[in-house]
């Protein structure tokens, strides 16, 4: 029925932080939904669930996120496209994984909830590149790409270890990618992406993993890009999302160089 489907639906501008679940659910939406220019800091479950969403598309872009506990974003749907973010908090396989999903020109922080920075048992139409990555020191799997319509992953290996349990190896043992040349040249995914890390921003540094009781504020934080940090103009050209880029290309990550911080709240 036309008039039930959850469609058209924008979450923008909000400042969310210190919740015992997610900071935006678009859990069983449909088409045109839109979670953008967002901040969430301090969230005990996924940043952003999107489990399932039907057919999309799903829009998520210009979010800046810190300190989920359990990983930043539930993976299990369909028609997503994630462009544009800071998130500290891996990206991670949940409800059967991702189809149809484009990531481009996010910075994604591994923060130790999950060994892959980058997970995903997705399909053919899924891919992913212009990205930038900080890695769990001494993690053996940073990277997971898996087209499950040409390799078999068994449901039991896509449920993760919660945060109180240490890191697992891999989230699906047998699968992933230690390196990110190793992740490219196996998936053909990535292949732009370039590696990162906190001292690409002006201000800020990972969370304390063994005390998940502490709230962040996001004032001590600033995730702008320092002038001469790589992910600077390493980006792709999003028609509609980084049009009004300042230097030779757009930059990653939620914030563009010489922009205006967006302001969070109340307006």
């Amino acid at each position: 029925i036309e008039e039930n489907v959850d469609s058209s639906i924008d979450y923008y501008g909000n400042d969310m932080y210190n919740l015992d679940d997610n900071c935006f659910e678009a859990d069983g939406g449909v088409r045109n939904m839109r979670i953008f220019r967002n901040r969430c800091f301090n969230s005990g479950q996924e940043a952003l669930s999107y489990a399932p969403s039907y057919g999309g598309p799903l829009y998520i872009f210009q979010n800046l996120v810190y300190n989920s506990i359990q990983g930043s974003l539930k993976m299990g749907a369909w028609g997503i496209l994630i462009y544009q973010n800071t998130i500290v908090g891996e990206l991670h396989p949940d409800s059967g994984g991702p189809a149809n999903t484009y990531l481009r020109n996010n910075l994604l922080l591994a923060l130790g909830a999950y060994p892959e920075v980058l997970g995903a048992v997705t399909d053919g139409f899924s891919s992913s590149d212009y990205n930038g990555f900080r890695t769990n020191p001494g993690s053996q799997t940073n990277f997971l790409w898996v087209d499950r319509t040409k390799q078999v992953v068994p449901r039991s290996l896509r449920r993760l270890a919660s945060a109180s349990m240490p890191m697992r190896a891999a989230s699906a043992p047998g699968f992933g990618y230690k390196t990110l040349d190793e992740y490219c040249k196996g998936s053909g995914q990535d292949c732009h992406s370039i590696l990162i890390d906190y001292s690409d921003f002006v201000k800020a540094s990972g969370t304390n993993r063994s005390d998940p009781t502490i709230l962040y504020k996001p004032e001590n934080y600033d995730f702008r890009l320092k002038p001469d940090s790589k992910a600077v103009d390493a980006g792709t050209v999003l028609p509609n999302i980084n049009d009004d880029f300042t230097g030779k290309a757009p930059d990653m990550g939620a914030y563009e160089s010489g922009k205006p911080i967006p302001q969070y709240g109340p307006r």
